[in-house]
């Protein structure tokens, strides 16, 4: 029992299931995961609700019924109408069943989509983009930047470099202002 009430009270969503894919027990942080009260469900019928919400999940644990590996993939559902909720999903099999654990990668995959959406608005506007590691005193210039100041691509910036691209007086001092 023990076991049981550490599972439930694990931060992470987790879950285990049992050889036919009912669910034994569970984090509360997997039913806030999915949106599900606990109360309002039958176990039995949880594997049901999942193939509604997650196709690749719910096949995955199919599949582990004949597998002793580990399987790992993402996948994502709809919270709501336009709210995609993306994870990553690892499966282990137990002697009783299977162990379930999800970890949202929903951000991951916003910043993805934001780093594409960027790279192709610069591209068309014909704007350049730096990012400068202050930790690691690392300068990266996107292609576009490349181009304007009209440098090979395997050109490696630095601030010292970029400060020659500018003229003297006000230009470097909001170069500089920019950085601070």
């Amino acid at each position: 029992m023990t076991n049981l009430l550490t599972m439930e009270q694990c931060p992470a969503p987790m879950a285990l299931f049992d050889k036919k894919l009912c669910l034994l027990t569970a984090s509360n942080a997997w039913y806030d995961f999915f949106s599900i009260s606990k109360e309002s469900i039958d176990k039995k019928l949880f594997f049901e609700i999942l193939q509604k919400k997650s196709s690749s999940l719910s096949n995955a644990l199919l599949y582990a019924q004949n597998t002793s590996e580990i399987i790992e993939s993402e996948d994502f559902f709809y919270k709501s109408q336009n709210i995609a909720v993306w994870f990553l999903y690892k499966i282990q099999a137990s002697e009783d069943g299977f162990l379930v654990y999800l970890e949202d990668i929903s951000a991951k995959k916003e910043n993805e989509k934001n780093k594409i959406f960027l790279a192709q608005t610069s591209t068309v506007a014909c704007i350049g983009t730096w990012f400068f590691d202050v930790e690691n005193d690392i300068l990266e210039w996107s292609p576009i930047t490349r181009e304007i100041f009209e440098v090979p691509s395997n050109f490696i910036p630095t601030i010292e470099k970029t400060f020659s691209f500018f003229k003297e007086g006000i230009h470097i001092e909001k170069v500089i202002n920019s950085i601070n």
